[in-house]
C-alpha cells in the first residue's frame, strides 16, 4: 500500500501583504509598556519628522478609545496642552495616555491604527484607534 503524499501550492507573504500589517510599513502608533508611544517610520515621514527631534500634541477619546496628534508648529490653537517631544528614534515618552485610555502599562503594548484626519476646533489632528483584536 503506498501513501499518498499532499501536494502544497505555497505562495509567500510579499511586503504588498503586510503594509499597515506590521512594523514593515503602514502609518500607526504603539504604546509600549514603558509608557512610550512609538511612531511609525512613515507616519513620521508623512508629518514631516526626519532625523531631528520634533514636539506634538496628544488628544485623547477615551470613549473611542481613541489617540490624536499634531504637530506643534502645525497649531498653536492647543489650550491647556503639553507639547511632548518626538525623541530621534521616533519614540515620544507619552505615560499618561495609560491613565487617560484607562490601559494598564503591563498588559501592553498596544497598537493604533490610522483613522484619518479628526478636525477638532478648528485643527486637524491626525486620528489613531486602539487595535482590539
Amino acid at each position: 500500500m503506498s501513501k499518498v503524499k499532499p501536494q502544497f501550492n505555497l505562495e509567500p507573504i510579499t511586503d504588498v501583504d503586510v503594509v499597515g500589517q506590521g512594523r514593515r510599513g503602514g502609518v500607526w502608533v504603539t504604546l509600549d509598556k514603558q509608557g512610550r508611544l512609538a511612531l511609525s517610520s512613515e507616519y513620521r515621514a508623512k508629518i514631516g519628522i526626519k532625523g531631528y527631534s520634533a514636539h506634538l500634541y496628544i488628544a485623547v477619546d477615551p470613549a473611542q478609545m481613541t489617540i490624536a496628534i499634531v504637530k506643534q508648529d502645525i497649531t498653536r490653537t492647543v489650550a491647556n496642552a503639553a507639547a511632548l517631544k518626538v525623541q530621534k528614534d521616533g519614540y515620544v515618552y507619552a505615560r499618561a495616555v495609560f491613565a487617560k485610555l484607562a490601559l494598564k502599562a503591563e498588559d501592553g503594548p498596544y497598537r493604533f491604527t490610522y483613522l484619518g484626519p479628526i478636525d477638532h476646533d478648528g485643527t486637524r489632528w491626525d486620528g489613531f484607534r486602539l487595535i482590539t483584536d
